[in-house]
This record gives structure tokens, C-alpha cells and sequence, in this order.
């Protein structure tokens, strides 16, 4: 989640780039907690759905949101040696979810 948006980034090919491509329209759904309760024979959970519409993000968005990820995965690389590498990532492309609603769901 970045900027009011979900991305997420992937090569350009591929079934679920197919399946994006022929419908824009998305579900993302996210499960925060999970805990089992055997003897109810059940889980204790919270997710939410996101629903919304996914396009290609923009060059611009792409270098800005390389750069956050790498920024929030790779922080003890040398800030100079994250920028060279996302600038010269060239294959994957970076998809934006564009947040339509969202629904949430939790057991206790």
C-alpha cells in the first residue's frame, strides 16, 4: 500500500497479466490474523477485501514505487546501490490498484 494505492510489481507476461489485461476490474484480499481454535473447530481471523480497478502504473510511479520497497525492504543496503538497482530494473512492470471499496470481516 502506497499513495492510496496497492501495487504490486510483476513481469509482463503471464495468466494473471492476461486475465488483468481482459477485465481491469479486481478483488485483493488480505488476512491480518489467524489464529486456530480446535476445539471449535474453527479460526479467529481478520481480513479485508479491496475492490477497485487495475491499470499500468506510469514510469514515474514505477522508479517512486521501486524506490519506497526498496527503501522498506533493503534498508541496510547503501541507499546509492538501492537507487542503481531499481533504476536499472528494466523487466518487471508495476501495476496500481485503484481502491474502489473495501470490506472487512473478523471472528472472535
Amino acid at each position: 500500500f502506497y499513495d492510496g494505492k496497492i501495487y504490486f510489481h510483476s513481469l509482463p507476461a503471464g495468466h494473471k497479466i492476461e486475465a488483468i489485461t481482459a477485465n481491469e476490474k479486481v478483488s485483493f484480499s488480505v488476512v491480518d490474523e489467524a489464529t486456530l481454535v480446535p476445539e471449535e473447530y474453527t479460526f479467529h481471523f481478520r481480513s479485508v477485501i479491496v475492490f477497485g480497478k487495475v491499470r499500468v502504473a506510469t514510469e514515474t510511479e514505477r522508479l517512486e514505487v521501486f524506490h519506497a520497497f526498496a527503501g522498506k525492504y533493503s534498508s541496510p543496503v547503501p541507499e546509492a546501490e538501492r537507487r542503481a538497482k531499481v533504476d536499472n530494473c528494466k523487466r518487471a512492470q508495476v501495476y496500481a490498484i485503484e481502491i474502489g471499496h473495501v470490506t472487512g470481516k473478523t471472528s472472535a
